[in-house]
């Protein structure tokens, strides 16, 4: 009975052995069964973390840390645009050159005396109101002319003189006074005088002179040096009063003193 017990025992052991043997082995199979899966997917995740990281610091660095780089571009640009701007402008001068050059040579086959076109070399920024132009003594300018731009418009007269350059005084000038008539007669109707800004003023209009708002003001001939029928300018505004001898009018240029770079000047022989 003893032996029995005691061989039972053994079996009991063996059993229990042999379970456990059997235990582990099932363990281990399903830790590879169930487990590799999960390290392959974490393996793989890990790895997208890792992309993702490296796409952002690399985006980072670009952004961030090449700003000189990219100080360095804007500033090209920059300068390449200025330089387009300029090169631009240029154009447009030479363009407006050539066209102001083209009107005066039309306008002097349209007269029957000599004229000198001359370029504007300065222009004064004081309270006179002149020009600079490349043409003087020993081109047959003298003091007197008439100085006008495009098909006749005229913008002021010599009153200096060098042997290479000439002053011109312009009409704005409040030295300046010239005989005016109204466009379609020679008839002497007034003098126009400069004003401060841009509006000329014509004087000693007599009271029962006719003149209208957008008549155009033209030189009379008066003037022993300026022909007649240069244009001036237009009228802007009439000042009446009865009481007055005279009638005043606000004559407005139709050209400007920086609307040109080129005048011609009238040599009307004496």
């Amino acid at each position: 009975m003893a032996l029995s017990l005691k061989n039972l025992s053994k079996n009991s052991q063996a059993a229990l052995q042999a379970i456990g043997l059997f235990l582990l082995i099932t363990i281990g199979i399903l830790l590879i069964i169930f487990f590799t899966p999960a390290v392959e997917g974490t393996q793989k995740v890990q790895s997208g973390f890792y992309s993702f990281s490296q796409t952002i610091s690399s985006w980072t660095a670009d952004t961030f840390f090449d700003r000189e780089t990219l100080r360095g571009e804007h500033k090209y640009y920059q300068d390449l645009a200025s330089l387009h701007t300029h090169e631009e402008a240029y154009i447009n001068e030479l363009e407006q050159s050539v066209a102001q050059l083209e009107a005066a040579l039309k306008y002097e086959e349209t007269i029957g005396y000599t004229t000198t076109i001359a370029r504007v070399l300065s222009r004064s920024i004081n309270k006179e109101r002149e020009l600079l132009i490349d043409k003087g003594i020993l081109d047959g300018i003298i003091v007197g002319q008439a100085v006008v731009v495009g098909d006749g418009h005229l913008v002021g007269e010599i009153i200096d003189l060098n042997d290479r350059t000439a002053t011109v005084r312009l009409l704005q000038d409040k030295d300046s006074s010239i005989a005016a008539a109204i466009l379609g007669s020679d008839k002497t109707i007034g003098l126009i005088e400069g004003r401060e800004g841009y509006l000329l003023s014509m004087q000693f209009i007599p009271q029962d002179e006719r003149i209208d708002v957008h008549d155009v003001a033209v030189t009379s001939g008066l003037d022993e040096l300026i022909p007649s029928g240069l244009v001036i300018g237009v009228v802007s505004e009439l000042i009446t009063n009865d009481a007055a001898a005279f009638q005043e009018a606000r004559i407005e240029q139709i050209i400007q003193e920086n609307d040109f770079s080129y005048v011609t000047v009238m040599q009307i022989p004496l």
